[in-house]
């Protein structure tokens, strides 16, 4: 049987539309192979798990990072940019973080971290060193800050010299009173805690009143001639003196605590004991107030006021009356 003009015109079109369904599912096959096995064109990279020596084997094993231009086309075998990552740790501000990065450098990893550094903050190790596993990082925070304050400004005492007063007698003549200073302060914080303190200005808001003290230095009587009652008289080899030289004492006083000087004279206490009163002619009335290491038996060291007086004193034998 013949077919018609219309009859073929059917057959034909149904044979086109099987050759392009058939064409267009080849398509959809090639298309959908090549996002699968390249999806860092459209879709990013999630799919790929390996990369062994430049080659790209999926669903195998996990890797750190990759790094593939969106612009490029693939061509043979793909080539992936692995960047491996590090586990460090960052104490900042008080704290301890752990911190997983890609970066180099310690400056590079802070960065990326948002770990914010200001000029007089210190990194240790610096900025610049290389970052290894398991590195331990210090952030100190360094901040400086400006304090007034105002302290006490103690007085100074002033001794006026005055024979009016019996010696090793002291008299306040005017009293002191502390003044006021302002001082303004440069404070450095490491971490918030101080760690030191400089001084940058001071003004003297009100001057201290400086205390007066009249110390004598009149001749002490430690006797007088009424009460002379002799006990008995010694000859004695007499040397002499004075506070703080020729064998005085490093505070100026005696061992029985008096100050050194003209009146008090140094003795053996098996000889003449302690606190006995004397009468020394040339000399004066004396006390018994003081021992010395070469000052043994018949011996007497003679209290005087100054160096000088002590050294010109010729070493000599004396008559000393012990009195009652």
């Amino acid at each position: 049987m013949k077919r018609t003009n219309k009859s073929k015109f059917f057959y034909n079109l149904k044979k086109e539309i099987k050759i392009i369904l058939v064409a267009q599912v080849l398509i959809l096959i090639v298309l959908f192979t090549f996002l699968y096995f390249y999806p860092g064109r459209y879709r990013g990279l999630s799919r790929i798990s390996k990369i062994s020596n430049g080659v790209y084997t999926p669903k195998e094993t996990k890797i750190d990072s990759l790094s593939l231009s969106l612009s490029s086309k693939p061509q043979g075998t793909l080539k992936v940019k692995i960047k491996p990552k590090l586990s460090v740790f960052v104490l900042v501000d008080g704290k301890k973080r752990k911190i997983v990065t890609t970066k180099k450098k310690v400056g590079e990893m802070l960065k990326e971290a948002g770990i914010g550094l200001l000029a007089k903050d210190r990194v240790l190790p610096n900025l610049s060193t290389p970052l290894y596993e398991g590195m331990f990082i210090k952030v100190i925070r360094v901040r400086t800050k400006v304090v007034t304050s105002k302290v006490s400004l103690p007085p100074k005492t002033i001794i006026r010299r005055t024979k009016s007063i019996p010696k090793g007698k002291r008299k306040i003549i005017r009293a002191g009173k502390e003044g006021i200073l302002k001082k303004k302060f440069l404070i450095f914080y490491k971490d918030g805690r101080e760690t030191k303190r400089e001084v940058i200005a001071k003004k003297i808001i009100k001057e201290p009143i400086n205390k007066i003290v009249a110390k004598g230095e009149g001749v002490k009587r430690l006797v007088s001639s009424k009460e002379m009652k002799v006990k008995k008289v010694l000859s004695m080899i007499a040397t002499a003196y004075a506070p703080f030289h020729c064998g005085g004492s490093k505070d100026g006083r005696t061992h029985t605590g008096l100050p050194v000087g003209k009146g008090i004279v140094a003795v053996d206490p098996k000889v003449i004991p302690l606190g006995t009163r004397l009468y020394i002619p040339g000399y004066g009335y004396a006390l018994a107030g003081d021992i010395g290491s070469a000052i043994k038996g018949n011996r007497i060291d003679l209290g005087v006021d100054d160096y000088q007086e002590a050294d010109a004193f010729e070493k000599k034998r004396i008559k000393v009356y012990v009195l009652e």
